[in-house]
């Protein structure tokens, strides 16, 4: 009986040290936080709408190999149409692949109705904060900021990079 509450204390510490809610990631040109599907966003319940897509009960935790190819992906697209139609008001600096490792990011996953993977990419300015750290506890969501804020979402099914917005100036 004694034994009952030290367990009782393992098992909660266990739990705690296992929902791990983000976790520091880096790679070549890139590095910030990958959040769990536990983890709650801008103090939320994981069900949100980001751009016209909804995450949330569809959240997954990424692998570090799920980031490695979302960047591999998001190299490979950045200096499409599509990206650069994105960010016409905002061509210097332009966001291409020289300028992406001027970037921390910020990952989230989740599963479309369909059955992909998207991986959810906030990229933020290093020079625009202090402490790569504070990109651990929350979603980092600036009104203007210009390039030096923006988001794209990039599905490792098709391999193509889509819902790309790059903030304005206030």
């Amino acid at each position: 009986m004694k034994n009952i509450p030290i367990i009782f204390i393992l098992l909660i510490l266990s739990y705690l040290a296992y929902s791990q809610e983000s976790y520091f990631v880096e790679g070549k040109g890139y590095y910030g936080y990958v959040f769990s599907k536990e983890h709650s966003i801008w103090s939320f319940p994981p069900e949100i709408i980001i751009g016209e897509v909804p995450i949330g009960s569809n959240r997954y935790t990424l692998t570090e190999e799920n980031i490695i190819q979302a960047e591999t992906i998001l190299r490979n697209n950045i200096n499409t149409e599509y990206v650069k139609s994105c960010q016409l008001l905002w061509k210097k600096p332009p966001i291409n692949k020289r300028t992406l490792k001027k970037y921390y990011r910020q990952y989230i996953g989740y599963i479309t109705p369909n059955n992909e993977e998207i991986v959810y990419i906030c990229l933020i300015a290093k020079g625009f904060v202090s402490n790569i750290k504070e990109l651990s506890d929350d979603l980092i969501d600036v009104h203007d900021g210009g390039y030096c804020y923006w988001r794209i979402s990039v599905n490792l099914q098709t391999q193509q990079v889509f819902d790309m917005k790059v903030n304005g100036i206030g």
